[in-house]
């Protein structure tokens, strides 16, 4: 899944600054556009953390970035759409005392959203991977995946990316025009 962030409505600008080179619009419109990116690229991180327990330096590798340049301005925000195994997320061996107050195994405890810890009865640990024994083998059990999440909390955070493309682009061409940042 991605999101591409395009600079086709501020390029319009370059009508309105006939003094200043296009290459040197170009060159600002793709510095505001990395800048919006890098800046959605982190609210993203945060939000999908805020939703699902998985680590942010996982969730951080799974969002990839392909910047924009001066020649190409569009940002562009992946995430790979294949599943995602459970033993992603934290899990533990469940147990429950039996017969002569000895541990048994009763499944195995996973938290998929943050602060919620569910149990899978029929679940088993085996080899680093959450398995559940049906129809005569043991098979992979998969929640979801980090593009599942980011396809929810992106729409959340459009607004927002929106407000930053202005407020960046109009310091980006400010610079070009004054030499100063403020």
């Amino acid at each position: 899944m991605r999101l591409e962030i395009n600079a086709q409505g501020i390029s319009d600008l370059s009508r309105e600054f006939s003094d200043v080179k296009p290459k040197q619009i170009n060159l600002a419109l793709a510095r505001a556009l990395n800048r919006v990116a890098a800046l959605t690229k982190t609210k993203s991180k945060r939000a999908i953390g805020a939703q699902v327990a998985l680590a942010d330096r996982f969730i951080g590798e799974k969002l990839t970035l392909d910047k924009a340049r001066s020649n190409h301005l569009q940002a562009v925000i992946r995430t790979p759409k294949r599943g995602l195994a459970l033993a992603k997320y934290k899990h533990a061996q469940a147990f429950k005392r039996g017969r002569g107050n000895k541990k048994k195994q009763a499944g195995v405890r996973v938290t998929v959203k943050r602060g919620v810890t569910k149990v899978i009865k029929r679940a088993v640990l085996a080899r680093g991977q959450i398995k559940l024994f049906y129809q005569g083998k043991l098979r992979t059990l998969y929640g979801p995946s980090v593009s599942q999440v980011w396809n929810k909390t992106r729409e959340q955070i459009k607004p927002e990316i929106t407000y930053d493309m202005d407020a960046i682009a109009a310091e980006e061409l400010r610079f070009i025009l004054t030499g100063e940042r403020h």
